[in-house]
């Protein structure tokens, strides 16, 4: 297969920045059509540290695949890869005060079995034909890990708070925790490639400004590639806060096969596949709302030039909810919208004609005052009553009591007061009655004595 492209159009501004961190291979303007290697880096750091480390990868990733000249299978490209993540480790132990710099990376080289295309972070590689997109790379982003294990929407996603932070990047070997495992690219092979395809490698700067939709839309105007770039480079001016780098190839012309010889590296697209696809159930299976394990200390990218925030941790999950459950809480979620969003409303309409209603009929009113006042008399009238009520059992109350004091003081007197005898009564009776009867004799005598 041999594969022909027009003149490179780049792309490598400033934007909204003091400094430009991005970094282009080959340098802006120097492109050619004999060119078949190119790479759009964006660097991470501030302060000058992010613009050498994207031009440290660059170039050296550049140069090495373009001074080997052959088709860039894995151990290839890893190989490039590696001398990079080492040129930065050199620059760093030569020159401390740039610890912590780190670059994006987008890769793409045209050769005989297709093209290679590989990327670390969020800047991205496009394949376009005509009025679609066939392939475009996975971000290595926070957000994107939200999005897609489903916390998230893609309108969220648009203005999240950590839409900066990237969870891959090249800073070099000796930044990472010794635990920590080895930095690697995504690696993806194209071998379906016509006459007209465009790819497009660009930075979030660019990305600011377009949505998928939208790049789409200009790609397929039927303009000369130097256009559709100045196009780009129009609407991102004054419209982006980042700086904002891109390269567009269109290819002319591919003429023959792909020899057998390279058939094999369809493998490694298919091994890619099947585990991205195993991710992808797990994720869905498990509805875990994140689960993210840093292959580097993820970056918090640096819009003003200042110093990093602080990194996030290595892992960071939530913890997994049941399917079953979330389904009840998203029902909950719209029935409660629903009402809100009608249930509320009605009952304040109700609410406004009740009241039209009753201005018309003023009798309206005035039975409810009525109502409201018979209520009022009737719960004095039955309070009125509770009251007596308790009067009353408070006064039979106390009757009840007096009567048991008096009785019990009555108990208390008969207690006190001794019982005569019966039989000293008696005998005192007798008694006087004997002197009675004797009295009455003696009389009786006196008198017929007389």
């Amino acid at each position: 297969m041999k594969i022909t492209i027009y003149t490179p159009q780049a792309v490598n501004e400033v934007g909204g920045r003091q400094n430009n961190e991005d970094s282009i291979f080959p340098e802006n303007g120097k492109a050619k059509i004999q060119d078949a290697v190119f790479l759009v880096c964006d660097g991470v750091g501030g302060a000058a540290k992010g613009e050498i480390a994207s031009q440290i990868v660059a170039q050296t990733i550049g140069r090495h695949i373009q001074n080997l000249n052959q088709v860039s299978s894995p151990p290839i490209v890893m190989q490039a890869f590696d001398k990079a993540q080492a040129e930065i480790d050199k620059h760093i132990s030569q020159n401390p005060e740039s610890k912590g710099m780190a670059t994006t990376l987008t890769f793409l080289h045209l050769h005989e079995a297709g093209a290679t295309v590989a990327h670390c972070g969020d800047s991205r590689v496009y394949q376009f034909r005509k009025n679609q997109i066939l392939f475009a790379t996975d971000d290595h982003s926070y957000v994107n890990q939200l999005l897609k294990s489903g916390i998230i929407t893609p309108e969220e996603a648009k203005n999240h708070s950590k839409k900066n932070v990237i969870t891959r990047a090249m800073q070099g070997n000796s930044a990472k925790d010794e635990d920590a495992p080895k930095v690697k690219p995504d690696i993806h092979y194209i071998q379906n490639i016509e006459k007209g395809d465009i790819f497009l490698l660009c930075t979030d700067g660019v990305l600011e400004r377009f949505e998928d939709e939208e790049l789409t839309h200009l790609i397929a105007q039927k303009l000369p590639i130097e256009n559709k770039m100045a196009q780009i480079k129009t609407e991102c001016e004054g419209n982006t806060k980042d700086n904002f780098s891109a390269y567009l190839i269109e290819i002319k012309e591919v003429q023959g096969t792909i020899s057998p010889a390279h058939q094999g590296l369809l493998k490694h697209n298919k091994q890619e596949n099947a585990i991205q696809a195993t991710v992808a159930e797990e994720t869905n299976d498990t509805n875990e709302r994140t689960k993210i394990d840093w292959q580097s200390k993820p970056f918090t990218q640096n819009k003003s030039g200042s110093e990093q925030k602080p990194p996030f941790k290595r892992t960071q999950t939530d913890a997994p909810q049941d399917k079953e459950s979330q389904s009840i809480k998203d029902k909950v979620a719209d029935a409660m919208k629903k009402f809100l969003k009608i249930g509320v409303p009605m009952l304040i309409i109700g609410l406004i004609i009740g009241i039209f209603i009753g201005a018309g009929n003023p009798k309206f009113f005035e039975g409810i005052a009525n109502r409201l006042n018979q209520n009022d008399s009737t719960a004095t009238v039955e309070r009125e009553s509770e009251i007596k009520t308790q009067k009353k059992q408070q006064n039979n109350g106390t009757a009840t009591t007096i009567e048991t004091k008096e009785s019990t003081r009555s108990k208390e007197t008969e207690t006190a007061t001794p019982k005569p005898d019966k039989s000293k009564i008696k005998s005192e009776s007798k008694t006087q009655n004997g002197e009675n009867e004797t009295e009455s004799t003696e009389l009786d005598n006196q008198s017929d004595d007389k």
